[in-house]
């Protein structure tokens, strides 16, 4: 949740509402950034803020904030938030805190960052009361107060604040502090997804592919997922691709499924390498290609997904897509088997009898190694155990 404090920044366009009677020179540096030219934008807007434009000293506080036209310097974007926010400037006030929260460019201070963020929510500025309200519930610069928290957080989502109304539909789909509702967890996660929030669609398309708080509509579903994988949602690509291969909502389309399951995979999403792996190796929707099935699979099974590792140990064991190795079979088994999937238990065992000593001692020093390697990271991929 703190992360998602750090995104909480008000975009450009909350600003258009107030743009009416600017002058000449503000106007050129809206349009200067409307075309992608902030280095210009820049050079309008800073000559208004340092005559106490209020819009300009926020503006210009934005584009070093963000680096946008110039080098990012959030020492700077502080200063000029800091003017604008000192004059009741709202989204300066509230970036003001963020900062402060962060410790970007200022010296860190949950309390000051409260401090903001109260100013601006008491003028009924939605995203400060979203801010308070993470605060409140993970007891940042205040005492932790899950029933305050929520209080605020229901009142920024009223006010329309998308990122607060996903934040609802977590508090209620989890139970946090609440009894779990999904139905009303769905309902937040809709009015979210309808202003265009990612995570939001993704969790709104899950929920109707599952039928959870809401009547089962596959077609929904993917009209949802579709929205938030093209803006890159990892999950709801790989929904995507589980959608697409069984024809679940949607006419079946396995080379479309393969495609959303690659995006997902070179995001390093393990259950989309498998996904990709295993329509590789048998050739539907893609052209049949078991080295690259084997080096799939291999990656998923590298990150710990127990389905992959003994579908890896298969492929060693038979020498399908790699050269076989029955030592380093056994040792995904083992850890296939460790990672809950019971079915390879028995092939473990199974190999085990075909081995010699000097074998089995390799793979159970190889098994320690990957687990070894993968507690220490945190997080990260291990190591393949040996080649």
């Amino acid at each position: 949740m703190l992360r998602e404090l750090r995104r909480l920044r008000p975009t450009l366009l909350c600003v258009v509402a107030v743009m009416a009677g600017c002058s000449t020179l503000f106007e050129d540096g809206w349009q200067k950034y409307d075309h992608g030219d902030y280095p210009g934008a820049l050079q309008c807007w800073t000559p208004a803020a340092e005559q106490g434009d209020t819009r300009a000293q926020y503006l210009v506080g934005l584009l070093y904030d963000e680096g946008q036209g110039v080098a990012s310097d959030p020492a700077c974007a502080a200063r000029w938030y800091e003017r604008a926010a000192s004059q009741g400037h709202l989204a300066a006030q509230n970036n003001l805190g963020l900062l402060y929260l962060s410790g970007r460019g200022v010296a860190r201070s949950p309390e000051r960052a409260m401090e903001w963020f109260r100013r601006a929510s008491e003028q009924g500025y939605a995203m400060a009361y979203t801010n308070l309200a993470v605060l409140y519930a993970l007891g940042i610069g205040t005492e932790r107060d899950l029933d305050r928290g929520r209080t605020l957080l229901r009142a920024a989502a009223e006010r329309g604040d998308a990122k607060a109304q996903r934040l609802l539909g977590v508090v209620y789909r989890g139970g946090i502090g609440v009894d779990a509702d999904p139905q009303e967890a769905a309902r937040w996660y809709q009015l979210a997804a309808e202003q265009g929030l990612v995570s939001a669609q993704t969790q709104l398309g899950l929920m109707l592919l599952r039928g959870e708080g809401v009547a089962r509509d596959g077609a929904r579903a993917f009209r949802w997922l579709t929205a938030a994988a093209q803006q890159g949602s990892v999950d709801a690509q790989v929904a995507l691709g589980y959608q697409l291969s069984r024809g679940d909502g949607v006419e079946a389309d396995p080379a479309a499924a393969a495609g959303w399951y690659r995006r997902a995979a070179e995001q390093g999403q393990p259950g989309a390498q498998l996904c990709l792996g295993l329509m590789k190796l048998s050739g539907r929707g893609v052209a049949r290609d078991a080295k690259d099935a084997a080096r799939w699979i291999g990656l998923a099974a590298d990150r710990g997904l127990a389905p992959a590792q003994h579908k890896l140990a298969q492929l060693l064991e038979h020498g399908t897509g790699v050269t076989a190795d029955p030592g380093l079979a056994y040792t995904w088994y083992c850890l296939a088997s460790t990672g809950g999937d019971a079915s390879a238990a028995g092939a473990m065992m199974r190999l085990r009898g075909t081995l010699s000593p000097a074998q089995l001692a390799a793979a159970t020093a190889r098994v320690d190694a990957w687990q070894s390697a993968r507690a220490a990271a945190a997080p990260g991929i291990p190591a393949a155990p040996g080649h």
